[in-house]
This record gives structure tokens, C-alpha cells and sequence, in this order.
């Protein structure tokens, strides 16, 4: 996954486990190149660029009940976040 570090599980799990009646969001965005943290981004504020944001809701029942299968599921969502990324970043905002 060239756009993402890989998933840490645990949190997500915990948050699953905690409340499993709870739906999911995952959410996704672009235009910021390497601005992603708050002292970049005050460096390299996104003016004059476009900024895309995409968010899935995941219904609870449709939300793996194991953890093996939670966690396969995770980097499914991961592999599949990367993908929209690439779709939607142009080479000039990976310079940035």
C-alpha cells in the first residue's frame, strides 16, 4: 500500500469488541501531499489545491464478529482506501 502505513488493529478492535452494535466509517482524503500533520500543514497549507475527502459507513451487522476475520477485514478496507488514494492523487501532491 504505497499511500497508507498498514493498519494497527488493535485500537479498531478494541472499539469493535466495546461496542459491536456500533456501525463503522472509514474515511479517506487527498490534496494535502505530505501536509498531514498539523506543523506541515501550517508549513504547507493546501491553498490553490483541490482536497477530496470519501467516507464508507459500514453497517454493525455487516461487520465481522471474529478477530482473525476482523483483521483481514481491516486491511481489506486498507487495500481498498489505498486504491481510491491513487485514483484521486495526482503526481504534483505526492512532491508537495
Amino acid at each position: 500500500m504505497p499511500h497508507l502505513l498498514p493498519p494497527q488493529p488493535t485500537g479498531a478492535l478494541s472499539a469493535l469488541e466495546a461496542n459491536p452494535a456500533a456501525d463503522v466509517v472509514f474515511a479517506a482524503h487527498t490534496g494535502l501531499g505530505l501536509a498531514a500533520y498539523p506543523r506541515e500543514l501550517w508549513r504547507d497549507m493546501p491553498i490553490d489545491r483541490t482536497l477530496l475527502t470519501r467516507m464508507w459507513l459500514v453497517n454493525a451487522q455487516d461487520v465481522p464478529r471474529s478477530t482473525d476475520e476482523q483483521i483481514a477485514w481491516l486491511y481489506d478496507w486498507w487495500k481498498r482506501i489505498d486504491e481510491w488514494i491513487a485514483a484521486h492523487t495526482n503526481e504534483d501532491e505526492m512532491s508537495t
